[in-house]
């Protein structure tokens, strides 16, 4: 089995941010959150983010003889 790497991707000046996880793996699939903090909390910002990774692959038939 080879590493997994798992990095925040984000841009300056740029409220979007990125989870990578390469390569992905179907042990993976996970809740995966995130806890936004501000300096200055607004009513229509979200302090916690979630997302529900649902993986899926191919299932291979060996046959072992």
């Amino acid at each position: 089995m080879g590493s997994c790497i798992a990095h925040l991707k984000r841009e300056k000046n740029s409220s979007l941010a990125e989870l990578v996880i390469n390569p992905l793996m179907i042990a993976d699939e996970d809740l995966y959150k995130c806890e936004v903090t501000y300096l200055e909390a607004k009513e229509h910002c979200a302090l916690l983010q979630s997302i529900r990774l649902n993986t899926f692959g191919k299932y291979i038939v060996l046959f072992v003889v």
